[in-house]
């Protein structure tokens, strides 16, 4: 077979033409399932990432001298600059250096077998390290190939290869040197076995924890770096665990399922151990296309004594991604014997052969990399897999994620801005939402904002912003169905409750004009997201890149009200309901958010329909402006709720609203569950002046609370009491004194938290914020327990690091519905997914007294929602079962029977309530796993048939 003439052809960085060509190429041989268009755009996405930008990833192809852009060049590779220690025995600290991986390394099969690949692996050499480091260029090569700027500066360069070592060390840059020298390693391997008797109590890990652990490691390599370059007696080098490692590891995956649908989307990437001294941790990822299937674990700190616990919980993580192989590299020496007392098998291994190269003037002899990043002794164990990428060839592929440290950083801004609240129904999904809303926290990169011009091609890019790794799915239904003809509730559920239970309401009847109605909200029921000109919210965008956060299904379709809304609004009015609340989609009406961009008007000829049914039927709408869902362009924009501007854009869309419907609707909400006092201020300004100026009839406008003053753990404990204080002005007061009260924030909450995290509001913030509301509603679900924390509330209001700052109330479990002199519950506890909530109907009085006394509204109070999640709804599978739900068919009449002595033996003005929800949707971060639904929604069948459940026969006591 003929050899190549290596004076004749060099080593170039590739042109956009052959990066693309270099791609389809290895596509039939790594692609793993994937599909041409899916594999190609996967590589568009990740070039954008952090590992990619700024010239740190490159392609180069081996062409001829003559013509370095032809497209018909010999092979490629790719290599991808990461930062590296460098421990030398005579130094006291380890040397950071710049180092690259090497990856997708690629011959044809007709161009193998001529000596491209090797030739162009030895050229790579006169790329990556600095010129005199390497000697004579060899005279029989020619010329040595051009070094682009800002390269030449590695100490080290490694790659993993898959076809053993031979290749890569022949690979050197002069006849006498070798090149890769190849490091064998240990495997060690368990099958799945059930480890339960080990289990401990541990914390599961999502995407940005793993990221956040992984980056905390890379501090702690670096401190223990030196001694084990001390010990080794040897030059040690290593990669630094940080800047989109760990991210690649989870997106990797996630990448590749489409092409793998037998295989689940994995919920969790990690596991913590909780309660320890040292930290114990693991992360791991699923092996694409390996038979049998395999987790992999990627990072492991432990001890002997964490080591079981460790391996139990990555067990049962196994169990959940159809896993029946656990794998992990160079297990610490002093884990070995607990490894195979569970079954546990090591071995040298030549998988993904970790091969270096050395360009310091010492022998390569004498150097050692760490190459699964770091095996430390004295009890704490550290592995790392690096070899995961889309050839198998190579360390890293495209990929990158976000910065950890502007990540953690993001969290913690959420929770110093009080958003990440305390284990109440809005915790999870406003999280994520506020999450995605800072992009300090992007997890893939965020499209560029458009500021002008808004043409389709704009809108279709926010799309594909979304869709990177899933995409949009519709509906079976794709048309307005009309109510159906001869509608019949069908017969009634037999009576489950002897009637003497409400005998102390039985005379009692709601008054008049009382609102009893049913909620939902747009992300939660509409679907047909990229419908008819809608544009990409938040949710969409997170849902969809980072499903994990979303329980893996993005809500696209929901119960699709979008094209179901008159017949769910006919069977609402079977059920009796006099109103319905429902929210708006911003990014519907305003597909890119800000006020200078177009309207949709194909928005507006849904929600005028939407809202001429419900008048049709003799339903009151109560429209909600906001209900967690922030158009995606915003974010790119300005941040959107981490910038001022947010107010203007909010409040023009406000008023689009007010003018569009102002006339038929008379009840308004602001914000879901607030967050914003400001915007919502405005709001309500320009909600008001339109009535002044006749432009909309009159009516009310608020906005909607959560949460609940709690009652103490121990009654006879002054701490716990304290805490029921500082709770409620913490969680409650810090957004109902501003409006309700004089203005400004409650005095626990200025004292509490800095004027740097809670920008203090100015007298003109005060006046603009102070009676911008005409009704007080809150989302009414349960009552909470106030516990002290171990370490008490002084100490932990004095550190604002601490896990349960700034309320300082103890949450390290779930939020204890019971008492410590009882020892009894406060009511029936909820579905486990909702450890929040339970049935705490024999409080809901003294809730409503103390708002009322703290914060009277001319308007009076509305229960914006209530409801509860039937225990292990989701887990029946015979119709008969899942619609007897009982339990959440007594909360709402315990409820309801409490309204009504609230009403007519204490003297509170309540006006209304809104059960939540009218049929089964999508919870945020539980996406339709969990119920709170009267009605039960099948989700297998293509109309996504509802049937009403015992809860929705239950008429209101009296």
């Amino acid at each position: 077979m003929a050899r190549i003439d290596m004076s004749k052809v060099s080593l170039f960085e590739a042109t956009s033409e052959q990066d693309e060509i270099s791609r389809k190429r290895n596509y039939a041989e790594w692609a793993k399932g994937l599909d041409l268009e899916g594999y190609l755009r996967r590589d568009k996405i990740v070039d954008t990432h952090e590992h990619a930008v700024n010239g740190k990833l490159k392609t180069w192809v081996l062409a001829s001298v003559d013509d370095s852009k032809t497209l018909d060049f010999f092979c490629a590779c790719e290599t991808f600059q990461r930062q590296g220690l460098i421990q030398k025995p005579t130094s006291t600290e380890p040397e950071k250096v710049i180092a690259y991986g090497i990856s997708s390394v690629y011959c044809p099969p007709e161009n193998r077998g001529k000596g491209y690949a090797i030739h162009m692996m030895r050229l790579l050499h006169y790329i990556l390290a600095p010129a005199d480091s390497l000697g004579v260029f060899p005279e029989e090569w020619g010329s040595p190939p051009i070094q682009p700027s800002g390269l030449g500066n590695a100490s080290f360069s490694m790659l993993w290869s898959e076809i053993g070592g031979d290749l890569y060390e022949r690979a050197g840059y002069n006849h006498s040197l070798p090149g890769w020298k190849p490091h064998e390693y240990v495997s060690t391997v368990w099958q799945y076995r059930n480890m339960v008797e080990h289990f401990g109590r541990v914390r599961w890990l999502l995407e940005v924890d793993c990221v956040r652990l992984w980056d905390e490691d890379a501090i702690f390599v670096e401190k223990k770096f030196s001694e084990l370059g001390h010990e080794e007696k040897k030059i040690t080098c290593a990669f630094l665990p940080n800047g989109g490692v760990a991210a690649f590891q989870i997106r990797r995956v996630l990448m590749y399922l489409p092409g793998s649908p037998h295989l689940p989307i994995p919920k969790h990437w990690g596991v913590e151990i909780l309660g320890e001294n040292e930290r114990a941790y693991a992360t791991w990822v699923t092996e694409i296309g390996s038979s049998p299937a395999s987790l992999t674990i990627t990072r492991l700190r432990t001890t002997e004594k964490t080591f079981p616990i460790i391996l139990s919980a990555i067990m049962e993580a196994a169990k959940q991604n159809c896993c029946t192989n656990v794998e992990i590299w160079n297990l610490d020496s002093s884990l070995n014997k607990i490894a195979m007392e569970f079954g546990g098998e090591g071995s040298q291994s030549s998988k993904c052969l970790p091969s270096l190269a050395w360009y310091g003037p010492e022998s390569a002899e004498h150097v050692k990399f760490l190459f699964n990043e770091n095996s430390f002794q004295r009890g704490i164990a550290i592995a790392d897999v690096d070899c995961w990428n889309r050839a198998g060839t190579g360390m890293l592929t495209k990929v990158g994620l976000m910065s950890p440290v502007t990540c953690t950083t993001a969290r913690v801004k959420l929770k110093n801005t009080l958003i990440a609240k305390l284990s109440m129904k809005a915790t999870a999904p406003f999280v994520l939402s506020a999450l995605f809303a800072f992009t300090q926290c992007q997890i893939i990169t965020l499209p560029p904002a458009v500021s002008s011009g808004f043409k389709q091609e704009d809108l279709d890019r926010l799309w594909q912003s979304v869709e990177q790794i899933l995409p949009v799915t519709t509906a079976d239904v794709t048309e307005v169905l009309e109510p159906l003809q001869n509608f019949s509730v069908g017969p009634d559920p037999p009576r489950f409750r002897p009637a003497y239970l409400q005998a102390n309401t039985s005379n009692l009847k709601l008054p008049e004009g009382f609102k009893y109605g049913v909620a939902t909200a747009a992300t939660q029921v509409e679907g047909a997201v990229k419908t008819d000109g809608r544009g990409p919210s938040n949710w969409d965008w997170a849902c969809h890149n980072y499903v994990s956060w979303c329980n893996n299904i993005p809500p696209d379709v929901t119960i699709n009200h979008y094209y179901l809304y008159k017949r769910d609004i006919q069977r609402a009015k079977a059920m009796g309901v006099n109103t319905m609340s429902f929210s708006i989609s911003w990014s519907r009406v305003f597909p890119f958010g800000l006020s200078n961009s177009p309207v949709n008007e194909e928005a507006f000829q849904y929600y005028d329909s939407y809202i001429d049914e419900l008048l049709a039927n003799d339903i009151e709408p109560v429209v909600t402006l906001f209900h967690w869902d922030t158009p995606l362009n915003l974010i790119s924009e300005y941040h959107a709720f981490l910038d001022g501007r947010i107010v203007d854009d909010y409040a023009n869309y406000a008023e689009t609203i007010f003018r569009r419907y102002g006339n038929k609707v008379n009840m308004w909400i602001t914000f879901n569950e607030p967050k914003l006092l400001k915007a919502h201020a405005t709001a309500v300004q320009r909600y008001r002046s339109l009535k002044e100026q006749g432009v909309i009839a009159d009516g009310q406008i608020a906005l909607k609370h959560d949460g609940s003053r709690p009652v103490p753990f121990d009654p006879n404990s002054l701490s716990d009491n304290e805490l029921v204080e500082r709770h409620s002005d913490l969680y409650i007061g810090i957004f109902s004194q501003p409006i309700y009260g004089n203005g400004n924030y409650p005095d626990r909450v200025l004292d509490a938290i800095p004027s740097n995290i809670l920008p203090r509001l100015t007298p003109e913030d005060q006046a603009l914020i102070k009676g911008s509301a005409d009704f007080y509603a809150i989302d009414a679900y349960t009552t909470q327990v106030a516990k002290t924390p171990p370490n008490g509330i002084e100490a932990c209001a004095k550190n604002i690091s601490d896990p349960n700052w700034p309320i300082c109330q103890d949450v390290s479990g779930d939020i204890p519905q019971y008492s410590t002199v009882t020892g009894w519950a406060l009511g029936a506890a909820a579905d486990p997914l909702s450890s929040w909530l339970g049935d705490t109907s024999s409080l809901l009085r003294y809730q409503l007294n103390w708002l009322y006394d703290n914060f009277p509204a001319p308007g009076g109070i509305y229960i914006s929602e209530f409801g509860f999640a039937e225990p292990f709804e989701y887990d029946r599978t015979e119709l008969y079962q899942i619609t007897w739900d009982e339990r959440r068919a007594t909360y709402l009449l315990d409820y309801l029977n409490e309204a009504l002595l609230a009403i007519y033996e204490d003297g509170i003005p309540l006006k209304g309530t809104f059960i939540w929800s009218l049929a089964d949707n999508y919870e945020w971060n539980l996406a339709t796993q969990q119920r709170f639904g009267l009605q039960h929604v099948n989700y297998s069948t293509p109309d996504l048939q509802r049937s009403y459940k015992l809860s929705f026969f239950q008429e209101p006591p009296g």
